[in-house]
């Protein structure tokens, strides 16, 4: 195998080696390599310690802000070449750096300290390619894997969390059984890695090719940084997924996509705390804000959009919201959504057999059609015959309180008509006796009753007419 390296990374290697050291390019560089890809930069390890590093290269322009950990950074034709001492990492108490160090001559010793298999092979001109933990095979399978436990990677440091994801995004990649369970055991130490190291793994991995996949697998991980999302439904987070595999890799343009169905305080929330640019941060924003709004339909609605916008916000919101509404189709179709009553999980023989009678089975498949379709019911043969059933017992229960209560009427109204004969009988009673009290006892004593009454009643008006004569006498001339 050989790699063409670029004049820095010659450089550093020959100058190592021709000075009597170890030295390999390691990692990424020789990963992107077997892949057929450029790589963006490269790494040396070395058996020379960091001061006789700093010894060999002392002409040249050297950073050694990461001598603790034994990495001398050596500035060569404009590139940065990362050379750090062959070494074994003592405990991460931080989750993120080791507290100390032991250096070694032993380049396997290096290799069993990295974290993933792809990313711990080694290659110098003479030696070829060294590959002590099976790297070149999961490579040629797809596979991210750790090296050794993955619970002690991801323990050491957290950030290997999100490092699995990207590599798995972007290289398009699985990540092996063990390595993805120890992914989701160990998300909660995300919680201890710094925002700015957060944010620079998740742009890389919402623009992989993989990035959909990962998004709705690691969900769980991916709430430890972004607890916003935890507030989507289950709907709304798939669709967020796919849009932001529908949009163009670019980092604030999908994180937009993803947190687009958002309220803006809680989009806000979330790229503030990521500690997204001001510039990335403002765009962010103001697709959210805009994509709440309806889209102008015609050339002179646009315009006005465009000149409220401007032609960057504008695109960027054209494309995420002609993603949302693609991404809605994929979730119809290929999700194959029942959408007809042919797709129905249940057919009329089915309604037929739990009692619905042949004229109801078209309006209740109708009706059962309706609430799949709004999202009411799952489109599960259970589910609806659950929901026919109740159905139908709510309708007997309603036919039941309705023929009890029609009873209760036709037994009020018989009460009412034997109280009013009841009452009639009595009345007819009274008016009979009444009548037999009024008829007199003899046809002598009654005529008696007559005269004398008669007799008395003639006597008194001659006395009043005899009391008013005085008064006309007087009343004449």
């Amino acid at each position: 195998m050989k790699i063409h390296l670029p004049r820095s990374a010659q450089y550093a290697v020959k100058s190592l080696t021709g000075a009597g050291y170890q030295a390999y390019i390691v990692g990424g560089s020789v990963r992107d390599h077997l892949l057929g890809k450029t790589p963006s930069d490269y790494d040396v390890t070395t058996s020379a310690l960091p001061e006789e590093v700093m010894a060999l290269f002392a002409k040249d322009r050297l950073l050694t802000n990461g001598l603790k950990h034994g990495t001398v950074t050596l500035i060569k034709y404009g590139q940065p070449i990362e050379i750090t001492t062959f070494r074994i990492d003592g405990e991460y108490e931080d989750g993120r750096h080791p507290d100390d160090v032991v250096f070694t001559g032993n380049l396997y010793e290096d290799v069993q300290r990295r974290d993933f298999t792809v990313n711990a092979l080694c290659w110098n001109e003479q030696a070829g390619l060294i590959d002590y933990v099976g790297g070149e095979e999961d490579l040629e399978n797809k596979i991210i894997r750790c090296v050794g436990e993955a619970d002690v990677r991801f323990n050491e440091d957290a950030l290997r969390i999100l490092r699995a994801l990207r590599f798995s995004s972007v290289l398009d990649f699985d990540i092996e059984a063990d390595t993805a369970r120890a992914v989701h055991d160990n998300r909660e130490n995300l919680s201890k890695i710094a925002v700015e190291r957060i944010l620079t793994e998740l742009k890389k991995l919402l623009c992989g090719a993989r990035a959909e996949s990962i998004l709705l697998e690691y969900r769980d991980v991916l709430e430890v940084v972004m607890p916003e999302l935890h507030a989507l439904t289950a709907d709304d987070y798939m669709l967020a997924a796919r849009r932001v595999s529908l949009v163009s890799p670019v980092p604030e343009l999908r994180l937009a996509a993803l947190l687009s169905d958002l309220p803006v305080e809680s989009a806000n929330a979330c790229v503030t705390r990521l500690k997204t640019s001001k510039v990335s941060r403002k765009f962010i924003e103001s697709v959210i804000a805009y994509g709440k709004a309806p889209m102008p339909t015609d050339r002179a609605g646009m315009r006005r959009l465009a000149g409220r916008c401007g032609e960057e916000l504008l695109l960027g919101l054209a494309e995420i919201r002609a993603a949302h509404i693609t991404a809605l189709c994929h979730m119809v179709v290929q999700q194959g959504d029942c959408v007809s009553l042919k797709q129905l999980a249940v057919k009329g023989d089915d309604l037929f057999r739990l009692g619905v009678t042949r004229r109801m089975i078209g309006d209740t498949l109708n009706g059962l059609l309706a609430r799949v379709v709004e999202g009411e019911l799952p489109n599960e043969k259970e589910a609806l015959m659950d929901a026919v059933r109740a159905d139908l017992n709510e309708r007997a229960e309603r036919a039941a309180a309705e023929k009890a209560a029609s009873a209760g009427k036709k037994k009020r109204r018989r009460r009412g008509k034997g109280a009013q004969s009841a009452e009639s009988a009595e009345i007819s009673e009274a008016a009979a006796e009444r009548a037999d009290e009024s008829v007199p006892e003899t046809p002598g004593e009654s005529d008696a009753s007559v005269s004398i009454g008669a007799a008395q009643a003639g006597e008194t008006e001659n006395a009043a007419r005899r009391d008013d004569e005085p008064e006309r006498a007087e009343e004449q001339p």
